[in-house]
């Protein structure tokens, strides 16, 4: 129970942290330059900017987030039930209020690349801290799961694409060409800081050998890198004769002399290197 409680805990400091880089972005970065990147904070954005003749500062980020996400979080508690969207609930009003607590921080306004960039990571991080604490801020990813319900030959990842689309779009008619573009930008940024964060980074490579000299191979990158093996078993198609498939990580820095020792003990070694995102274990 104490395991639960803590996790648990853990997950609600991550969303609170994630949620609050998200609305630096926005507030910071994103809304101050008309920079409208989709889900419900996107059209938050437009918004504002429409509402700012009859309010003064126009409706904000933190209350059209929460008037937008009430009716989604209702309908989907109707069809999914409390425990589908209970975190997001949370994650959601965690959101709305750290919006409005952020607010007062002065805007960055200058080179549209630095904001695209700046807006994009810390919106990226912020984003895979709350998938981290399995959560969501409700929006697209919440309009998806609701339309998929109902029409299931589509994904929910297609639909949110949609969604989002059509979201940017509108950003364009109400703000241009511009600023539309570097919200693409903003997006592209956002979605590889997230598969960073939640995949790891790309800090290894995995090597494939295939030879008629493996033990040699193996031997060599045994005394040379200080890195193990695994064999493993195979036939060649073509050819009919059992190989042995050495399986080898290494670093960035070593792949180069990895591939060095089996050329230099078989030339006509077949050698696969592939990115790894994640690598556990001894020398790791």
């Amino acid at each position: 129970m104490r395991g639960i409680f803590k996790s648990n805990i853990w997950s609600y400091v991550l969303i609170f942290l994630g949620t609050l880089l998200m609305s630096v972005s926005l507030n910071v970065f994103f809304e101050p330059n008309n920079i409208v990147i989709g889900g419900a904070t996107g059209i938050g954005v437009i918004i504002k900017h429409l509402t700012k003749d009859f309010f003064e500062g126009g409706i904000s980020l933190g209350v059209s987030n929460i008037i937008i996400n009430v009716p989604l979080f209702i309908i989907a508690v109707k069809i999914f039930g409390i425990k589908f969207v209970g975190r997001s609930v949370i994650a959601t009003f965690i959101l709305s209020f750290n919006l409005e607590a952020t607010s007062w921080l002065p805007a960055f306004y200058g080179d549209f690349v630095i904001i695209s960039v700046c807006g994009g990571v810390l919106s990226g991080i912020g984003l895979a801290l709350i998938l981290r604490a399995r959560a969501t801020t409700g929006g697209s990813d919440l309009a998806a799961s609701l339309i998929q319900n109902k029409f299931k030959h589509y994904t929910v990842a297609g639909v949110m694409l949609v969604i989002d689309i059509i979201i940017i779009f509108c950003g364009y008619f109400v703000f241009g060409i511009s600023a539309t573009m570097y919200a693409v930008i903003s997006v592209f940024i956002t979605s590889k800081i997230i598969d960073a964060i939640l995949e790891g980074l790309s800090f290894a490579k995995a090597a494939f050998i295939i030879s008629d000299k493996s033990e040699q191979i193996y031997e060599l990158i045994f005394k040379e890198l200080d890195r193990g093996a695994t064999s493993i078993y195979a036939k060649g198609m073509f050819t009919k004769k059992d190989k042995n498939v050495l399986l080898c990580v290494v670093s960035h820095k070593e792949v180069f002399k990895l591939k060095e020792i089996a050329k230099n003990v078989d030339k006509n070694a077949f050698i696969m290197v592939a990115d790894v995102r994640e690598v556990l274990g001894e020398g790791f």
